[in-house]
């Protein structure tokens, strides 16, 4: 069975969630009302509008801060789960073997 470079794996990871909240914040910053009116369908009717940020109320700063966390809680989980990956194909590949 083929092997994961973890490295790959978690930088594969990290730059999937970072390119995913970028678009989700690029979607809710142009469109605040039908991102809330989604959100409201998406947990079956649950009222986000209570929750729904005042204009001006998203930064680039705390974009910024959000998206550097995301990469790096991407980057490690990518790096366990190639890690892991190798080590379970391993384990199943010696067991064949018998």
């Amino acid at each position: 069975m083929q092997r994961l470079n973890p490295w790959i794996s978690g930088a594969a990871l990290a730059l999937t969630l970072v390119v995913a909240y970028t678009g989700c914040a690029l979607i809710f910053v142009t469109y605040p009302n039908a991102s809330v009116l989604f959100m409201n369908a998406l947990f079956h009717g649950l009222d986000f509008q209570t929750l729904q940020v005042t204009p001006g109320a998203f930064s680039l700063t705390g974009f910024g801060v959000v998206v550097v966390v995301w990469g790096l809680v991407g980057f490690l989980v990518g790096v366990l789960y190639g890690g892991f990956f190798n080590v379970l194909s391993r384990d199943v590949a010696a067991r064949s073997r018998l």
